[in-house]
């Protein structure tokens, strides 16, 4: 049975109201272009301007696949925050980060260099799984990712090392309304990155 999980950011400059009301016509048609799949399917939306959410089955826990490459950026990002690490320092690759698979990553030679943000981008673009080892690393691994995301309210997604058993809900990658202020400012930083999120998953 294949089960889909579905995150849409919407980032805006504009400013962000955290009242939770329902988009009644965003949600009538996402349940009506979901009608007759044959599966599981969460879905949470919200719009960070105006305030308004979708929810479907949004509290249901889901093995994370890609998804989880968030969480990891965001522990790199905490990182980078805290002058830990450098947005534009050279990092060297080691055969022993290889996740065997067909990643860009992969075909890196022991010892050689590349930008972190080349890291960082070839994770967020191409999926890579050897980056996204590789950052998780970086980042402090999974104990430190998941603190990050205690701290940020998103209790119900688990980052574990070098492992395929990640696990989250679509509410819980957005957090609940008390602590979303906390990461305002670092989607601020996403935003004047250019990064936009649209990230679906097949598992």
């Amino acid at each position: 049975m294949k089960r889909i999980i579905f995150i849409v950011l919407c980032l805006h400059c504009t400013g962000f109201l955290f009242a939770q009301k329902t988009d009644k016509k965003l949600q009538a048609k996402l349940e009506e272009s979901i009608k007759g799949f044959n599966g599981d399917i969460g879905i949470y939306v919200k719009d960070l301007r105006t305030g308004k959410t979708v929810s479907i089955n949004a509290d249901t826990i889901f093995p994370t696949a890609s998804i989880v490459k968030v969480p990891i950026l965001i522990g790199v990002m905490d990182k980078i925050q805290k002058g830990e690490l450098g947005y534009d320092s050279t990092i060297v690759y080691k055969d022993s980060l290889l996740y065997e698979g067909s990643d860009i990553l992969g075909s890196f030679k022991n010892d050689e260099k590349i930008l972190l943000k080349k890291v960082m981008m070839l994770m967020l673009t191409t999926s890579d799984n050897t980056a996204s080892l590789w950052l998780q690393s970086l980042a402090g691994k999974g104990t430190r990712i998941n603190e990050i995301l205690d701290s940020l309210g998103m209790i119900y997604t688990r980052v574990n090392s070098r492992t395929r058993e990640e696990k989250t809900t679509e509410h819980s990658m957005v957090g609940d309304k008390q602590h979303q202020k906390k990461w305002e400012p670092s989607l601020k930083k996403f935003i004047a990155m250019k990064f936009f999120l649209l990230q679906p998953a097949i598992v």
